[in-house]
C-alpha cells in the first residue's frame, strides 16, 4: 500500500517524423519506448534498434508496424527483445509529421526511474 517512486513527464508538443534516443539494458536496468498519440487520428510508426557497434537489431519490436489509436499510448519493453547488458540507440519514425510523442523511460524495479525524450 505505498508508494516506491514516482516521476513526472512536461507536456510537449507532437513534432516531427523521427526521433532518436537511446536504449541500456545493463546493470539491471530496463528501457521502455512510450509511444503517446495525442491527436484524434490513429498514429502509425515503426521502431528500430542499432547497438552501439553499428549492428542492427533484428526483433518482434522492430518487425513490424505500430498503430496507436487516437489519445492514447503504447508501451514497449526493450528489455524483453534484447536481453541484459545491451546498449545502443532507438529510433522511431512516423507515417505523418506532428502525430506522435515518444519517450523512453529508463528505470531499476524499486530505484529509479528515468523518463528522457527522443529528440
Amino acid at each position: 500500500g505505498s508508494l516506491e517512486y514516482m516521476y513526472g513527464i512536461p507536456a510537449r508538443p507532437a513534432l516531427g517524423l523521427v526521433w532518436r534516443g537511446s536504449y541500456n539494458t545493463f546493470l539491471s536496468q530496463q528501457s521502455t519506448v512510450v509511444l503517446l498519440n495525442p491527436a484524434s487520428e490513429t498514429a502509425r510508426t515503426t521502431l528500430s534498434l542499432t547497438r552501439q557497434n553499428g549492428q542492427a537489431v533484428s526483433t518482434a519490436l522492430t518487425d513490424r508496424a505500430y498503430s496507436i489509436p487516437p489519445h492514447s499510448r503504447l508501451d514497449l519493453h526493450l528489455l524483453d527483445s534484447l536481453g541484459p547488458d545491451d546498449y545502443g540507440i532507438v529510433t522511431v519514425q512516423t507515417k505523418a509529421a506532428n502525430s506522435l510523442h515518444p519517450l523512453l523511460l529508463r528505470y531499476r524495479q524499486g530505484s529509479y526511474v528515468l523518463p528522457t525524450y527522443l529528440r
